[in-house]
């Protein structure tokens, strides 16, 4: 297959994505209003679960077994809420799910079927599980918030980490890819990257309300690109690890036709009005064996949970993404314009 071939191909893809984003966004806010409008605090959330005490001295068997259906409901109302996915939301999770836990191990106790007892201890052992991974999340995620690990340029941009697309941002972050193991390795690699330079820009964004009013605009689209991306996951999440290569790849498709075809576009046109002669499409084939070996890299990486290789691969293919549409995408118009203008007009 020809490399223009596939530069059309995926063109065509982001156009059919982006035209169905309108659909789409029918159950999705308004990257303009309080994104998480439908949230309630967390603390009534914990409440939804916490009416009685989760001790079993005292209560009834019966009682118990509303408890932790309580429990249970509150858990899964709260995983399926829109509040933000910070270190106090893994908190309360890991909080109601040691108190279902603790209930469970009461239910075993008193039960004498012993299908219906190791079935409790079960539930209760996983749920205990469950909030230890949970637990050590949220310390992960407090210490990247202490340590100012956040959202520094849209925070700056949009003036406080409480405004709703810096709460977009940080829940499709740390609520969606960060769930997955290539998502968790691909931002180590980012962060490393992003912290090098973000706090400086951050800091002049602050301080300027013309660049702040700049980079609102600028970063509409990115908003609206996380909005598809994170309803793209949605419909992936049947397997975490496919929805995060997808996601990634697309995120970065769509930054590239956005933001970086344009400007590669133009210089390009610059550099043929001034006598350079313009490559064909053909000549991004080395860009896209990177692609195909950083893609394979990656896949393997996540087989093997090489935390190396996934870090490395992902940011590489994401990085190669980018640089292939942008490249592809320039040099297919650049040839199509110039067979436009050379081709004899009718008599």
């Amino acid at each position: 297959m020809r490399i223009r071939s596939i530069g059309t191909m995926v063109t065509i893809l982001l156009v059919v994505l982006l035209a169905c984003q309108p659909a789409a966004a029918v159950t999705l806010p308004d990257v303009t209003v309080q994104h998480h409008a439908f949230a309630r605090p967390s603390d009534e959330w914990e409440s939804l679960g916490d009416r009685i005490t989760p001790g079993s001295e005292g209560i009834s068997t019966g009682d118990l077994e509303t408890k932790f259906r309580d429990y249970s409901m509150a858990l899964e109302a709260y995983r399926a809420s829109s509040v933000p996915r910070d270190s106090k939301y893994y908190s309360h999770v890991a909080s109601l799910e040691r108190k279902a836990a603790a209930t469970a191990g009461g239910l075993a106790l008193r039960s004498d079927n012993l299908v219906e007892q190791s079935l409790w201890q079960t539930m209760s052992e996983n749920a205990y599980q469950a909030s230890d991974r949970d637990t050590a999340h949220s310390a992960t995620l407090r210490k990247d918030e202490n340590s100012g690990l956040g959202c520094l340029i849209v925070t700056a941009t949009y003036g406080s980490p409480l405004a709703s697309e810096v709460q977009l941002v940080r829940d499709y972050r740390d609520g969606t890819l960060r769930q997955s193991y290539a998502g968790s390795r691909f931002f180590t690699g980012f962060n490393a990257w992003y912290y090098s330079f973000s706090p400086a820009v951050a800091g002049y964004i602050a301080q300027s309300p013309l660049a702040k009013t700049i980079m609102q605009v600028y970063l509409v689209p990115l908003l609206e690109i996380v909005l598809v991306s994170r309803n793209l996951a949605a419909v992936l999440w049947f397997s975490p690890e496919i929805a995060t290569i997808c996601v990634l790849l697309f995120g970065a498709a769509s930054y590239s036709v956005v933001y970086i075809f344009p400007a590669a576009l133009l210089m390009v046109w610059l550099a043929g009005r001034r006598g350079w002669k313009v490559p064909a499409p053909e000549r991004m084939k080395p860009v896209f064996i990177l692609w195909l070996l950083m893609l394979a890299g990656l896949v393997t990486g996540i087989v093997l949970s090489a935390d190396l290789l996934t870090v490395v691969s992902s940011g590489l293919l994401v990085a190669s993404t980018v640089a292939l549409v942008a490249g592809t995408g320039t040099l297919a118009v650049m040839q199509y314009r110039g067979k436009n203008r050379s081709s004899p007009v009718p008599g």
